[in-house]
């Protein structure tokens, strides 16, 4: 269901209704809200109940559509002002229907098409309606009006052009302001040509009248005459025949006189009507020469006004460079002050980690202690003798293992050699109880800390790799680790701000 509404048709012809076919009526737009139809509404002005009545009928109904055509602002100005409306109210009004067309356009941008028309000009989808409205005819100066006030308010060309971009099809005004203003020229000298030929056309009248009113007072004098010859009988038939004759005569001047007294009333009618357009057309023109005087003031102003914003706008670009600047000295430190956080947690996350293993060593060794002091005071109180026949062979293996170098453990432990004894016997005795180490390729800490069962078991950390460990491939001593060096990472402080 398609219904037509044409918009603004009452500026350019005082009966919009005979443009459509014979036979169609336009409907009341009040009666879409009974029901859902389809057929065409003539509307003088969309108004905001207009608009509001539009939007509910379209939302009642996804498939209702609407096909709208709406004037081109110029030429629908100029007529207004033609009919005696206020140009800047005309303007309002127009810029205000192109605001609601476009708000409802949005809404049901699919159910709407927009056609933009102008007087003698019909657009491509060829409307009936539009192809028999005449072109318009205004003075010129009603167009230069309405093309300035076009031109000079911003809100109206971006309505205007909203809904160009918006229609399927616009016929577009075609202004010549050049021609227009040679046309009100020419009209302003036809009418002074015009008030030149009346007033000579009136002293031709006034010198006729002067000559009416001499033969008249000339029969005044004859007919005087006639009345003192009255008592001659040829005398009275003679005046009587010339007294016929001046008497039809008079008639007829008489007649001629009324009949120029009747031309000169309607010539002074005529007079009085061309000087009253005179007046209006002269009064239009002081209007639209005080309208261009204010545009020009206004521009003088905006002028001054956008020197004062462009100055400002380089104080606040001197201001955001220095800001700029700043931030991006401030994101430098925040990288740096971030680097070194990191380090330290890097740190701290190593220093954390040696404390865990060192608290886990220190555990590990005290059990494994315990378990070895048991068993050695074990081993001293009930089989004394078993222990000390062990003790040499255990000494043997441990200086034949190649892990014991005596050289290193006196230079790394001096108080082994103050003791006077043996460097090899002092490890087995007592000096892997205390943590130290037979050479330089055997950690004693390492080895029971990493082999728990080495710990739990309370064995020699030494003679149980000779015996054990050795076949089994275990490690004597922790592999070499290294941290990775930080990567550097940078960042634009623009692109940070951005």
């Amino acid at each position: 269901m398609s219904l037509v509404i044409y918009l603004g048709l009452n500026a350019f012809t005082h009966q919009p209704h005979l443009l459509l076919p014979p036979g169609q009526v336009p409907l009341p737009l009040q009666a879409l809200q009974e029901t859902a139809q389809q057929g065409t509404v003539l509307l003088d002005e969309m108004t905001e109940s207009a608009s509001q009545q539009l939007n509910q009928w379209l939302a009642k109904n996804a498939e209702q559509c609407i096909e709208l055509c709406w004037p081109q602002p110029v030429p629908y100005i100029a007529a207004r002002t033609a009919q005696g409306a206020q140009p800047h109210d005309v303007q309002q009004s127009w810029k205000a229907q192109a605001q609601r067309i476009v708000a409802l356009f949005r809404k049901h941008r699919r159910q709407i098409t927009l056609y933009g028309y102008t007087p003698g000009q019909a657009p491509s989808h060829a409307s009936s309606a539009l192809a028999k409205l005449p072109a318009l005819d205004v003075l010129p100066l009603h167009r230069l009006a309405a093309g300035y006030l076009l031109k000079e308010d911003t809100e109206l060309q971006q309505a205007h052009g909203y809904l160009k971009a918006s229609s399927q099809a616009t016929s577009e005004w075609q202004q010549d302001p050049v021609t227009d203003i040679a046309e009100a020229l020419a009209q302003q000298q036809k009418l002074q040509d015009a008030e030149l030929e009346n007033q000579q056309y009136a002293q031709q009248l006034d010198q006729a009248q002067q000559t009416l009113e001499q033969q008249l007072h000339e029969l005044e004098e004859s007919s005087k005459a006639a009345e003192q010859a009255k008592y001659t009988e040829q005398a009275l038939s003679q005046s009587k025949e010339e007294h016929s004759q001046i008497t039809a005569e008079l008639h007829k001047s008489q007649e001629a006189l009324e009949k120029a007294l009747k031309e000169k009333e309607q010539q002074t009618k005529q007079i009085k009507e061309v000087e009253e357009e005179n007046e209006l057309v002269i009064k239009e023109l002081h209007r639209v020469q005080e309208a261009l005087e204010q545009a020009l003031i206004d521009q003088d102003q905006r002028q001054t006004q956008l020197k004062g914003v462009q100055k400002e706008l380089k104080q606040r670009q001197a201001q955001l460079h220095s800001v700029q600047e700043e931030l991006e000295k401030l994101h430098t430190d925040q990288q740096r002050l971030e680097k070194r956080s990191e380090s330290r947690q890097r740190n701290l996350n190593v220093l954390r980690s040696e404390s865990e293993q060192r608290i886990h060593h220190l555990q590990t060794l005290v059990q494994w202690l315990r378990v070895s002091a048991y068993r050695h005071a074990s081993a001293a109180y009930r089989y004394s003798r078993a222990y000390k026949k062990a003790l040499p062979r255990q000494i043997s293996q441990i200086e034949e293992s190649g892990f014991f170098d005596a050289q290193w453990y006196c230079e790394q432990y001096p108080d082994v050699a103050k003791a006077g004894i043996k460097p090899a016997e002092h490890f087995v005795k007592f000096g892997a109880l205390e943590g130290r180490n037979p050479s330089a390729s055997f950690d004693t800490e390492y080895y029971l800390n990493c082999y728990q069962d080495v710990a739990a078991s309370g064995q020699h950390p030494l003679l149980h790799y000779i015996r054990n460990g050795k076949a089994e491939q275990r490690e004597t001593q922790a592999p070499q680790r290294q941290l990775p060096a930080p990567v550097p990472q940078q960042v634009n402080a623009k692109e940070r701000l951005a």
